[in-house]
Parts: structure tokens; sequence; C-alpha cells
């Protein structure tokens, strides 16, 4: 259908209805043409259908989410940011444009605008993925993604899978993973800093997944000095005896951090 839409275009006929099959043959076939942007160009141009050019940019708000290849232009994100102004974008494209803004180099003002409105609704949902580490590091820290260890394991959809985690002191924790979007997996966790935790992610029936280990990095100055980063002061001064223990339990003593959404105990 591709060479008979190249051929029709050239010669000026009406290829509304033809770009509209090929786009619903791509979507249902899962392909990835060169050509389908300008296929879905001259669909909207010709007034297609309402609904079908909403899947064109879920489809491949999808493949980038799920890391597949897509053949954009570059104003891909240009057209789902404006249709996020409108409000007329759905989920799928809403995880897309956040994902598209951890990989920028820097954000506008409005596009800092739009990352902390989606991010804040994700994080509402409990939603987490790994890309959230990228973005600027202002929503890092002050979203409590910076302490947040983002555990991502990607497979089929729909399946069932537990991580167990274990510290070198011998502590475990056995947990189920959320699958965050179809066939993204994710477990999250705070450590505190200089902790080391092994990890191995497993199916129903034993079988390993995959394994890593992770530790927690240094904190910047913003963490350091917030109410997490004095537990953790206060966590270093236990295991290493240290003189300040005392005093960082005094500065410490209004903090309220939920002891279930920390893998250490102090």
């Amino acid at each position: 259908m591709l060479v008979l839409y190249k051929y029709a275009q050239a010669r000026e006929a009406d290829v509304r209805d033809l770009c509209g099959r090929i786009i619903t043959q791509m979507i249902y076939e899962e392909g990835n043409e060169p050509v389908i942007s300008q296929v879905y160009k001259s669909f909207t141009s010709l007034g297609g259908d309402e609904e079908l050019r909403r899947a064109y940019p879920t489809y491949y708000s999808d493949r980038y989410i799920r890391g597949f290849p897509s053949e954009t232009e570059d104003g891909f994100f240009d057209e789902i940011e404006e249709d996020f102004r409108r409000s007329e974008i759905n989920r799928t494209m809403k995880t897309a444009l956040l994902m598209h803004y951890s990989a920028l180099d820097s954000l506008s003002d409005q596009q800092m605008e739009n990352a902390t409105t989606l991010l804040t609704e994700n994080l509402l949902a409990g939603r987490y993925f790994a890309f959230y580490k990228k973005l600027d590091i202002s929503l890092v820290v002050k979203n409590g993604i910076y302490e947040r260890m983002i555990i991502e394991y990607r497979g089929d959809p729909f399946d069932t899978l537990e991580i167990r985690l274990s510290s070198p002191d011998g502590r475990e924790k056995n947990a189920q993973m959320t699958e965050v979007y179809d066939g993204i997996y994710v477990y999250t966790f705070i450590m505190f800093q200089g902790e080391r935790v092994s990890y191995s992610i497993r199916s129903l029936q034993g079988d390993i997944r995959k394994e890593g280990q992770i530790m927690d990095q240094d904190y910047i100055e913003e963490i350091a000095d917030s109410r997490f980063g004095r537990l953790g002061a206060i966590y270093k001064d236990q295991h290493s005896g240290s003189d300040a223990l005392k005093q960082d339990v005094e500065d410490y003593i209004r903090i309220d951090v939920s002891e279930n959404d920390l893998f250490s105990m102090v």
C-alpha cells in the first residue's frame, strides 16, 4: 500500500482513506516504516479520523517507552506537548513525554512545568521508572528520587516477578515487583549512604531473570541537609561508633520517615 500511496500522492489524488488504512495496518502488525510520518501528516492534513489520529502518537509513544526503534520526525514530541497543553493526551503519551524530558540536556520553563506536572501525577499513582533518575536534578531532589533506588526489569507483559534483596550483614527481604507499564517491572526502596545490596529477580517458578548489586551514591548538599540526609548520618554514626550520634539524633528528632519504606532500619 505504500507504493500505491506514493503513486497516488504524486498524482495529487485523495489519499486520506488510503493513509488511514496504511496507519491501521502498521499498528496492527506492529510495524515501523520510515515513510509513516509522511503518511500521518497527509492523513491529518486531509482531516483524517480523530480516533486514528490519536492512535498514531499513542503507538509510537508506546514503542519509545519500551525501547523499540521508532521512525518519527524531530517534531514528534512537539506535537505531543501541544496536545498536552490542550489536555488531549493519554497516559502512554504522558509517560513518553516525561521520558523524553529525561533525555534532554536542559528544559525550557514550559517543559519544566510540564515535567513537574507529569512526574507528580505518576508519583501520586505509585508509578516509578528508572529514567526518573535522569530528569533535571531539581526535580529529582524535590521529589525524593535522588535517595530512592529504582530497580527496573523489562520482560514479557502480565508476568509475576519476585525480587530478593540481601545485605552483606545477612539481612534479606522478598517482595513482588510492580508492573508499572506493559512488560516493565519496578521495585523501589531507600538506601543510606554507603550501603550495598545484592538482588535477584525471579519468576514464580524460581527462574532467575536478573541479578545485580547496587550501592548508594554520595549525597549532594541538598540531600545531606535534608531530613533523609540527617537520618543517613545517624545510621552512619551508629555503625561507625561516632561520637556525633547523639547530636545527629537530636537534630533529627522532628523527622517523620516511614520505616516501611526503608530497607535499612535504624
